[in-house]
């Protein structure tokens, strides 16, 4: 399977692109400048701010760039990430080399950032919206809502569906979500997409038909997480597709905890 590069269509490292060149743009002499610049570069990727910076400035940390030669260097480094043979999540150790993540999303995966409104009285998040676009419209309907609990140490994988899309928000503790593409058709068939969700950390993730998802609760209380899927559950013929936690394809480890 070939290796996507930033430059092969996809909606969101062409968002990628363009955001950090409208950020160029607009604010190049605002203080806050290179901070959004690195923040926009390390989401598209996953890596760390820092990573980014010291990916951009490896040559000699003390040279002044002009912005479009800082610009330049950014796209260059997104370029040449996505193009490294671990970004697309080799085989990374684990119980017999069973452990893959990638950082770029599984084909169809959407991810939501969560904003929080606090003030003295406590603080209201908004989930889910009409005006939502990819969330929610014709093709991506309301079918239920509703919430299902795990307790810390469980496991609850793998499932997936025939026709159903996911929606899914951690509302108490924190989970680490897992997906799989288990797609033939998908050209990222075989990839591996994790998630920490919770209230430090606030996302709704948008799961296609057909891939492969499951969760387990990080700390010691339980944790619960909300689901707003487009169809409403059949009793009689359910939609679904289950895999034993550990016993399977899935090149994920839920044992591993890197350090």
């Amino acid at each position: 399977m070939m290796k996507p590069t930033i430059d092969d269509g996809k909606p969101k490292a062409r968002m990628i692109r363009d955001k950090c060149r409208l950020i160029a743009e607009k604010q190049e002499k605002n203080p806050r400048f290179w901070k959004s610049v690195f923040e926009s570069a390390s989401r598209g990727v996953g890596l760390k701010i820092t990573t980014i910076r010291r990916l951009i400035y490896s040559s000699d940390p003390k040279i002044r760039y002009s912005t479009s030669e800082k610009m330049d260097r950014i796209l260059k480094t997104l370029d040449d990430w996505l193009k490294l043979p671990g970004y697309l999540g080799e085989a990374a150790g684990g119980a017999e080399g069973k452990h893959r993540i990638d950082y770029e999303l599984i084909e169809g995966v959407m991810v939501k950032v969560l904003r929080l409104f606090p003030d003295a009285r406590g603080y209201l998040m908004e989930i889910l919206r009409s005006d939502d676009v990819g969330f929610f419209g014709e093709d991506i309907p309301f079918g239920q809502a509703y919430v299902t609990s795990v307790y810390p140490g469980v496991v609850k994988a793998w499932h997936a569906h025939r026709n159903q899309t996911d929606r899914f928000c951690c509302v108490s503790g924190t989970v680490r979500l897992v997906l799989y593409d288990d797609r033939p058709d998908s050209h990222t068939l075989g990839y591996v997409n994790q998630f920490i969700l919770g209230n430090l950390t606030s996302k709704l993730v948008l799961i296609p038909a057909g891939v492969q998802h499951g969760f387990a609760a990080l700390g010691i209380k339980p944790a619960v997480v909300l689901n707003i899927p487009t169809n409403t559950y059949d009793h009689g013929d359910p939609d679904e597709q289950r895999l034993d936690p550990h016993d399977n394809h899935i090149p994920f480890d839920w044992n591993r905890i890197d350090g």
